[in-house]
C-alpha cells in the first residue's frame, strides 16, 4: 500500500514538474549556441597515454588520468560542441542519474570524448532569460574520479565566456552574466571548488525557482536535498595608470 501511495504521489510530482516548466517557458531564451573554437591550448590534467586499442589498453587508459582540456584533436580526444546525432545519448546519460529530462537542445551541449571517440561526459548551459544554468553534466561512471567532470565545467565556463564577449558591443567592459545551477546539497563541495557560491533559491531565475519548488519535494522523498548555487566572473574594474585609465580584470589588480 504504501509503495502505490509513494508511486501515485511520484506521478503527481512529475506532473507539477512538467506544468511548472511549461509555465517557466515564457522566461527562457532562445537556446545560446556555443562558441565555438579550437582552444588547443588550454589543458588542464593529463592527456591519456597512447596505448593499444585492446580491453587491457582501455582500463589502463581510464585508470591513467584526467581527460586533456582542449579542442579535440587529430585522434578524436578532447571536447566538442555536441550535434544533433547526440540527442539520444544526452537523453539516455541524463535519464539514467534521474536528472531533468526537459530542455536537452545539442546547441547548448559540449561533449568530452576519449581518444576512440567514445562519449565519455556531457554538460550545458542553457539560456534563462538574461541568465544562465548550467545543468546535465553527466560523466559516464567507468571513467569518473578522472578529473573529467571538472574539465568539463572549465570548458563550459570558457566557451560561454568566449561567446558572451563574442556577441558583445565592446568586449573590454563587457558585464558576463551570472550562471546558476541546481544540485544535490552533498554535491556542493565540488561546486565550490570550481568557484560557485550557495545563495538562496529567492535569487535564482525564476524558471529555476520553479524548477527548485518542484525538485526539493522529490530530492525530500529520497532523503536528499537541493541547493541553489551561483558562479559570478570575475568583475572589471577601474585602474587609474598614468594619464590614462585602464581596465582589468578584479582578479589582476593586486592592490
Amino acid at each position: 500500500a504504501k509503495q502505490m501511495v509513494r508511486r501515485t504521489v511520484a506521478a503527481a510530482v512529475a506532473m507539477l514538474v512538467m506544468q511548472a516548466y511549461s509555465a517557466a517557458d515564457a522566461y527562457v531564451a532562445a537556446p545560446v549556441r556555443l562558441f565555438q573554437t579550437r582552444a588547443a591550448t588550454r589543458q588542464i590534467g593529463r592527456a591519456f597515454p597512447n596505448t593499444a586499442s585492446s580491453a587491457q589498453g582501455k582500463s589502463a587508459r581510464l585508470s591513467a588520468g584526467s581527460l586533456s582540456l582542449k579542442a579535440c584533436d587529430s585522434e578524436g580526444e578532447g571536447f566538442r560542441a555536441a550535434t544533433a546525432a547526440d540527442n539520444d545519448l544526452i537523453s539516455k546519460m541524463v535519464r539514467q542519474e534521474n536528472m531533468n529530462p526537459l530542455f536537452l537542445d545539442h546547441n547548448n551541449f559540449v561533449v568530452a570524448q576519449d581518444d576512440e571517440r567514445q562519449v565519455v561526459g556531457i554538460g550545458q548551459i542553457r539560456g534563462i532569460g538574461k541568465q544562465f544554468e548550467m545543468a546535465s553534466l553527466v560523466v559516464r561512471e567507468d571513467m569518473r574520479g578522472n578529473g573529467i567532470g571538472t574539465a568539463l565545467i572549465n570548458e563550459l565556463l570558457e566557451r560561454h565566456k568566449s561567446r558572451c564577449l563574442a556577441d558583445a558591443a565592446d568586449p573590454t567592459t563587457a558585464s558576463l552574466p551570472d550562471v546558476f545551477l541546481l544540485t544535490l546539497v552533498t554535491s556542493t563541495p565540488f561546486y565550490s571548488r570550481m568557484g560557485f557560491l550557495e545563495i538562496p533559491v529567492s535569487m535564482a531565475p525564476m524558471g529555476m525557482q520553479m524548477e527548485a519548488a518542484a525538485g526539493s519535494f522529490v530530492a525530500k522523498m529520497s532523503g536528499g536535498e537541493l541547493s541553489c548555487m551561483r558562479y559570478k566572473f570575475p568583475t572589471t574594474e577601474l585602474k587609474c595608470s598614468g594619464s590614462g585609465t585602464v581596465l582589468k580584470q578584479a582578479d589582476q589588480i593586486s592592490e
